[in-house]
């Protein structure tokens, strides 16, 4: 074994020890339980199981339901719901177990998720058979592990995004479209939308799907708040609870608009999203112009991390939607796209074990750009800048 192998096994080796590490850490902890963001997703639920979806988005309700919740462990302060009636209404079944039957349940289901993912890219991308290791990078890579303890459901955002992929690589307009519009169920992530369309070349077929996609998901959001009051003081609520009072602290969030109000603590919520906004419209703008490069690789990988910079609210487990770039990089041929992956997995999976993500939120940007740079000047017309020879 060469040295450079020798010491890239030996990194990989500390870095799976360090995961491992990081499980047993959390799982051993005495209020691990009440940490975590499944019980804010039964609190949700609780709430519309007993009838009172008109006081989802009230603070004081989430309160006391919460603390019911989780009497047996004590008081705590409330780590809000902050997603769409119908996530509430999918964890109600939860509600007849106990906390910890209900983690299990939860983390068993991400598990299998990640699984499935994992088998559906290598029965597309059969050439990633070579890496033998690979299904245990995808459950010990950092987001995953943070995802699966504090018990996301990020591992269907990744799903969603590997169809919408894979429907754009097939031309099937209508799916990609109606797939895109999934990502509701995390709104912030319906940023990616835009990104999708510009890869899509049936645009007619592909509003038709996401109009289905979306209309279909309102409605199902309607009946799950057994009305439209809850889903209009949604957004409000949402601004009123992006602060480090309810667990949204600027220095932990991996995008651009923790790192403006990190810098400019005093600049308000709705300035920065403002910024946020102009910023991602002058990307979306950038990309629509790179679709005659025809590198669907480089657009799309951007595009989702672009999502993440873009979000609001977008913490470690986030940046398990990064498997997708990181998986077409390794499976890809092409010279330089091994250095990519590299830095993929170094950006989220290294740097986001960091308690500081602008580091990372930085990195991300210039890998972005790196990306879009070797899509753009891969006829190797890259004198402007003095590494030539890894493109």
């Amino acid at each position: 074994m060469s040295v450079k192998r020798y010491l890239l096994a030996t990194s990989l080796f500390i870095y799976a020890v360090l995961i491992v590490f990081i499980y047993c850490y959390y799982f051993t902890r005495p209020y691990f339980l009440i940490q975590t963001d499944l019980v804010s997703f039964l609190t949700g639920a609780k709430i519309v199981s007993d009838g009172k979806s008109d006081l989802l988005y009230n603070t004081s309700t989430q309160l006391t339901y919460q603390n019911s919740l989780v009497s047996e462990y004590g008081k705590k302060l409330l780590l809000p719901f902050r997603n769409l009636p119908m996530m509430a209404s999918l964890y109600q079944p939860l509600l007849s177990l106990n906390l910890r039957d209900s983690f299990l349940l939860v983390f068993f289901l991400n598990t299998l998720l990640l699984l499935v993912f994992y088998l559906v890219f290598i029965h597309f991308y059969p050439e990633l058979k070579r890496y033998k290791y690979l299904f245990f990078l995808t459950l010990l890579f950092y987001p995953s592990a943070s995802n699966l303890i504090v018990g996301q459901y990020t591992p269907l955002i990744l799903l969603t995004l590997l169809c919408v992929y894979l429907s754009i690589k097939s031309e099937k307009a209508f799916l990609t479209g109606f797939a895109t519009s999934i990502l509701a169920i995390k709104s912030q992530y319906l940023l990616f939308l835009p990104f999708s369309l510009i890869l899509t070349k049936d645009k007619r077929r592909y509003f038709l799907g996401a109009f289905v996609g979306l209309t279909l998901f309102l409605l199902l959001n309607i009946v799950a708040a057994r009305g439209i009051n809850p889903i209009l003081d949604y957004p409000k609520f949402i601004l009123e609870t992006e602060s480090s009072a309810y667990g949204s602290r600027p220095y932990q969030m991996f995008t651009l608009t923790g790192v403006i109000k990190q810098f400019f603590p005093k600049i308000s919520s709705l300035v920065a999203i403002a910024i946020n906004l102009f910023l991602y419209t002058l990307s979306v703008l950038f990309l629509f112009k790179m679709r005659a490069t025809k590198d669907l690789e480089a657009i799309f990988s951007v595009g989702i991390v672009l999502t993440v910079l873009f979000s609001v609210h977008a913490l470690a487990h986030d940046l398990l939607v990064l498997l997708i770039p990181l998986f077409l990089y390794l499976a890809s041929e092409k010279k330089g796209s091994g250095l990519i992956a590299g830095c993929i997995f170094v950006v989220s999976g290294v740097f986001s074990l960091l308690d500081n993500a602008t580091a990372s939120v930085v990195l991300m940007v210039i890998l972005s750009v790196l990306i879009l740079a070797k899509s753009i000047f891969r006829k190797g017309k890259f004198s402007v800048f003095c590494f030539p020879k890894y493109f």
